[in-house]
């Protein structure tokens, strides 16, 4: 082994990797303490060169691999002359770029923890995050570099290993985003790094690793582990090595081909760029308020792969038999079925984000099961962001879902106040503009049981992730935890401090209501003025109390 390790290290290539290394790290700490220097808000921009600067270092990788494991198949007979088998020798080069890799991966997480430590206050589960950044986008990828490095090294050709790297490069740099983009492409299969790599960070994501990237990596480095294997051993004795290989990447693409919420991609349907082109000249209903009422809520929401929803409504003067009623719904949540209180399914037509649902007389509650990405909000394992407003449970009427004048989406509230009774089934905790019910201690309760919420409201919120709360002379703040929560705390003060000059009824329509940050998620803001809520851009004294005198006097004069 001390042979392949002094060979890699004397190879002029490793150099430029270790520049590589070096300069991730560089710009780690530069951010870092830019951060810390500026007292400013967004630490989640911690782990920008992890990730948008870790494909440098997979393609240095690659290129060292090709050129290392290639430069010494030129060696092969005077190995053999050694008495070193050639499949041994082969074997001991992988192992020697592995090796190598692997420390540098684990020296990288343990510098991030020691710096982010010292200048930073940061929950142990956004510390985890940054680890798990680390072992992806440096890590895995990393080893699938090593890997495509050992295969392209086998052609004899030095023509034809420049041109399997160039494509391979090609495949995996931006470059193709553009392509895609334009062209329309889905090419998640071969997305090793999120496609869109420069997004603006959501403070309530971070940037996610989900499960399907995951698949999708170990899906590529079991398909040339696979090749490798049959290459190492011909003799059918062995094919037992590649088969498992191929399993496991079997197994993988069903878990990638498995339906899920896509949280960083920039030209699927399921982005925010899409959800705002779906609308793009598109003739959208005349609003249509119902001709019936809704009396309350009752809804169970599962956020796993992807947002999965069971929501009753309690309505009353549906009117004669089999009555088209009304309804939003936005437009990508899949319906399964529709049904009354009598277990009959119900049949409706449905345009986007509308629908007509056919009532029977007699009909008391309406209940519509569906799921759906709905991103750019969505529920799932990585978080929950469901703002107020949106239509992601059915609301009776025609509304205007997007307002593509002002490129962003309507604020849609239903006409009165109705009880809500929400089961929210997450792991984590669940924020929203609802009641809590505690009646058991968190420590007590199933870390898997569904959180439930009750109220009665116009519109309902809800959000998980990396969120935190702070409670301020009786005001209620939710923002990013992976946001300085001393520098917003400092915010928070000067701003109830402005909110001690109010009078009159301004100053009492801030005794319920709940100031929520909506951070960008993809580029989208939201900024809206609610009965009990209020999402808005940032904390600032100079911003939130302007804006929320403009929007009070504004909702008083409709």
């Amino acid at each position: 082994m001390s042979k392949y390790i002094k060979q890699l290290f004397l190879h002029k290539v490793t150099y430029l990797l270790l520049a590589v290394y070096i300069w991730l790290l560089t710009e780690v700490a530069t951010m870092c303490f830019d951060i810390k220097a500026e007292n400013g808000y967004f630490t989640a921009d911690f782990l920008y060169p992890i990730v948008n600067y870790s494909i440098f270092y997979f393609l240095i990788l690659l290129v060292t691999a090709v050129q290392y494991f290639g430069t010494f198949q030129k060696y092969s007979m005077q190995e053999a002359l050694d008495a070193l088998s050639y499949r041994k020798g082969e074997k001991k080069q992988v192992l020697c770029l592995l090796l190598i890799h692997v420390v540098l991966t684990v020296f990288l997480m343990g510098y991030c923890i020691c710096l982010y430590a010292v200048s930073f206050h940061v929950s142990s589960d956004f510390l985890w995050h940054i680890l798990s950044n680390i072992m992806v986008n440096v890590g895995m990828c990393g080893v699938l570099a090593l890997v495509i490095g050992k295969c392209l090294s086998i052609p004899t050709s030095n023509l034809l290993r420049v041109l399997l790297l160039a494509a391979v490069i090609c495949i995996t740099s931006p470059i193709k985003n553009e392509i895609n983009f334009l062209l329309n492409l889905d090419a998640s299969i071969i997305e090793i790094f999120p496609e869109n790599a420069n997004f603006s960070v959501n403070g309530y994501l971070g940037y996610p690793v989900q499960i399907q990237r995951i698949a999708m990596i170990v899906f590529w480095i079991a398909i040339h582990l696979a090749v490798l294997a049959f290459y190492f051993h011909r003799s059918m004795k062995k094919i037992i090595y590649p088969s498992l290989c191929i399993l496991i990447a079997i197994a993988c693409l069903g878990i990638f081909m498995t339906p899920r919420t896509n949280l960083t991609g920039f030209g699927k349907e399921a982005s925010l760029v899409y959800s705002q082109l779906h609308y793009r000249g598109l003739q959208q209903s005349e609003k249509k308020e119902a001709d019936f009422s809704v009396e309350g809520y009752r809804m169970d929401l599962k956020a796993s792969n992807q947002l999965k929803v069971k929501s009753t409504l309690l309505v009353e003067n549906t009117g004669a038999n089999d009555k088209p009623c009304a309804f939003t719904l936005y437009h990508v949540f899949q319906i399964k079925r529709i049904y009354n209180q009598w277990e009959d399914n119900l049949r409706y037509q449905r345009d986007g984000d509308y629908l007509y649902v056919y009532v029977p007389e007699g009909t008391k509650e309406i209940t519509f099961e569906y799921e759906g990405n709905g991103c750019p909000f969505y529920g799932e394992y990585a978080g929950i962001y469901l703002p107020a407003g949106l239509p992601y449970y059915p609301i009776a009427g025609f509304h205007k879902v997007y307002d593509e004048e002002n490129i962003c989406f309507s604020q849609i509230t239903l006409p009165k106040a109705v009880p809500f009774e929400v089961h929210v089934d997450y792991p984590g905790k669940v924020y929203s503009n609802l009641t809590k019910d505690e009646k058991f201690p968190i420590q007590e309760r199933d870390r898997h049981s569904p959180q439930n919420f009750s109220g009665t409201v116009r519109e309902v919120m809800l959000l998980s992730g990396f969120v935190n709360e702070i409670q301020y002379e009786g005001y209620r703040f939710l923002f990013p935890s992976s946001y300085n929560e001393s520098r917003i705390l400092d915010d928070i003060k000067e701003t109830v401090d402005g909110f001690e000059a109010f009078e009159g009824e301004l100053k009492e329509s801030l005794s319920n209501k709940v100031f929520v940050w909506m951070p960008d998620i993809n580029g989208a803001d939201r900024e809206a003025y609610f009965d009990d809520l209020v999402m808005c851009y940032m904390f600032k004294k100079e911003y939130l109390l302007n804006w929320y005198k403009e929007q009070y006097i504004s909702k008083k004069e409709k």
